[in-house]
């Protein structure tokens, strides 16, 4: 077998130590839903025990989702094993992988019952799930746009996992983008903690976006 360390398994070691410095709990869904690819195979590709290159078109989308500058996967980090303790790095995969599920299905419980909670109070509204709308060469993602029955945008709607953290980061700057791009008058990030639900309310007022204390009453 032939074990020459190549360029690309050089450049490929050093984007996957950069993604897990970026990706904290729970930012590994997130990523998986911006790239439509299966939380799992994500996981086990970004593993160092992966035999895969990661390639420069993923590398780039990969930089795209979660907000990077082009080319930061591919800088190098201050050091680079490249010796890994696999059976320990698989280890760790697995119980990353179902610590993850279950607090999804916590997480997908609050956010079904948000959903529930918002159509009661908006019964005529249009929901939109999981809308993304590209910007000046981003692309903007929530996890809802709710319109009138005219299809003037009411409410931009981003859900997160995260209180802190690139997450969270992310879950406000699609928020505050969509809510301009769109001119919707309001905007929420629901934040999933222990089964119950932080709500941040957002209003744009004559286009500035402000903070609000309160749900907003809608008419």
């Amino acid at each position: 077998m032939d074990n020459t360390w190549n360029e690309a398994d050089s450049i490929s070691t050093i984007r996957r130590l950069n993604i897990e410095a970026y990706l904290g709990h729970g930012d590994l869904k997130l990523l998986a839903d911006r790239l439509d690819k299966n939380a799992n195979y994500l996981s086990q590709l970004f593993s160092f025990k992966s035999k895969r290159a990661l390639s420069d078109k993923l590398a780039r989308k990969v930089e795209l989702a979660l907000s990077l500058d082009r080319g930061a996967l591919d800088r190098n980090p201050e050091e680079v094993q490249n010796t890994v303790d696999w059976k320990e790095e698989e280890n760790r995969v697995q119980q990353d992988l179902k610590r993850v599920d279950e607090l999804n299905k916590v997480s997908d419980l609050a956010f079904e019952l948000l959903q529930t909670r918002l159509k009661e109070l908006l019964p005529d509204a249009i929901f939109t799930s999981n809308i993304s709308i590209p910007f000046d060469g981003q692309a903007y993602h929530a996890q809802f746009l709710i319109e009138d029955i005219n299809r003037v945008p009411i409410l931009v709607v981003e859900t997160t996992r995260s209180k802190a953290g690139l997450t969270r980061l992310i879950s406000q700057k699609n928020v505050l983008a969509l809510m301009s791009i769109t001119g919707s008058e309001y905007g929420l990030i629901a934040t999933e903690s222990a089964g119950q639900l932080l709500e941040t309310w957002l209003e744009n007022n004559e286009g500035k976006i402000e903070l609000l204390g309160d749900r907003p009453t809608f008419q």
